[in-house]
């Protein structure tokens, strides 16, 4: 776990942003484009001299209606925003591919890197192909440029919004309501001018013969070392920025094959991190972390961590929103209600016998989506897919996203 503390730091480090707006056909519908600009104008206007914004829209090809660089002609930018009007197909690699290209004209050392990308369709021209797609995410984290990637109403392609985010450390949203996305906009913002530590990775070198049985969605790469018995595999994770006042939770299962009583050394950890408040610079922190094998149950019980019990309960309900949404796929809609029912009664459980208000909200949020299925059940079949269906898969997968990053209802 990293806290960042409450901070006032008026001399935050400065924003490069590339916002990479869908402008396709279909965002004129419902009104998504009017209120894709308010957005922008919104994000515009929270900007100094000090920071540096693109922007670009994409349709089949590509606009860059801004280039990087300091906001001093906002008259300017919001003639420019007026003549956005909707069209073409959705050209999303061509934006994205862009947005980068304007981030990296400015980029600097002391700069927190962003592109904000806002999309309401699945992308059909240029690259198609979301594993590509997420390898660019990947590069992207690594030369320091974060993804925020923003799926306006129910046409988009969800697995692969999140996964740009993801593997790049930004945050996603799924925005059902376009008049939402002002405040949409302003949360991130909000978050991006309190930044207190960013390029978080963490490494953790298992010991020989300790394995990472679970990392409860968060994704990771690993590599290999030595050979035979002293083979150690080191997984390590891109967390991305932690904002003031807020916390990053890393949950993993680890298992020792190691066998006898006594300390059992699981692995080394070392996190890093940009501080950006303070003493500002790279940090490095490691420890090596053990159990204990025992045989006296009262000594496993008065040790036992009740707050990562609860991180663990959420992480169980994040993986069984991962395999309704699975099952629900594969047209299994009575095994989806099934899981989620099952889910339910465990958690109410287990909240109720430890008394924690937080998990019961959360039993409730898991009965709700087991109501919603079993009433799309029976008032419609399950396999046309309509925009009941793909908003509630939706649905299902952003909860699952803000329980696995630990964040409350917005």
């Amino acid at each position: 776990e990293m806290v960042a503390p409450e901070v006032n730091n008026p001399n935050r480090l400065p924003l490069n942003l590339a916002l990479v707006m869908d402008r396709s056909g279909s965002m004129g519908d419902e009104g998504k484009l009017e209120f894709a600009k308010k957005a922008a104008r919104l994000l515009i206007e929270n900007l100094d001299r000090k920071d540096s914004f693109a922007f670009v829209t994409f349709d089949t090809g590509v606009d860059v209606i801004g280039p990087a660089a300091s906001v001093t002609n906002r008259l300017l930018l919001d003639h420019k925003i007026d003549e956005i009007d909707a069209r073409g197909t959705t050209n999303l690699s061509g934006g994205l591919f862009e947005g980068y290209s304007q981030i990296t004209r400015v980029r600097r050392q002391r700069f927190i890197n962003r592109i904000l990308l806002l999309s309401d369709g699945i992308a059909n021209v240029g690259i198609t192909d979301p594993q590509e797609l997420i390898r660019y995410a990947k590069s992207y984290a690594k030369s320091g440029v974060s993804i925020t990637t923003i799926g306006l109403g129910t046409d988009y392609n969800e697995d692969l919004m999140l996964n740009l985010a993801e593997y790049s450390g930004g945050n996603y949203y799924f925005v059902k309501n376009p008049e939402d996305l002002p405040a949409i906009f302003e949360r991130e913002l909000k978050g991006l001018l309190a930044v207190a530590a960013q390029n978080i990775t963490v490494e953790v070198a298992l010991l020989p013969g300790v394995n990472l049985v679970n990392a409860y969605g968060t994704p990771h790469e690993t590599k290999f070392s030595g050979e035979g018995n002293q083979r150690r595999r080191t997984a390590r994770f891109r967390l991305g920025d932690l904002i003031a006042g807020h916390r990053k939770i890393l949950l993993m299962e680890l298992e020792p094959t190691a066998r006898g009583l006594g300390k059992i050394p699981l692995a080394n950890v070392t996190v890093s991190f940009d501080q950006l408040v303070g003493d500002v610079g790279r940090r490095q922190q490691s420890e090596e972390i053990f159990v204990t094998a025992t045989r006296d149950r009262a000594l496993v019980r008065r040790s036992a961590d009740r707050e990562v019990a609860v991180f663990a309960k959420l992480a169980q309900i994040a993986e069984t929103f991962d395999l309704v949404i699975k099952s629900m796929d594969a047209g299994l809609h009575e095994k989806a209600h099934e899981l989620l029912v099952n889910e339910y009664e465990d958690i109410y459980a287990f909240a109720t016998r430890t008394n924690n208000r937080a998990l019961l909200e959360r039993a409730e949020l898991v009965k709700h989506f087991a109501e919603e299925l079993e009433e799309l059940e029976k008032t419609r079949p399950l396999h046309t897919h309509d925009e009941s269906i793909k908003d509630l898969r939706k649905n299902l997968q952003y909860k699952q996203y803000l329980l696995r990053h630990h964040q409350g209802e917005h």
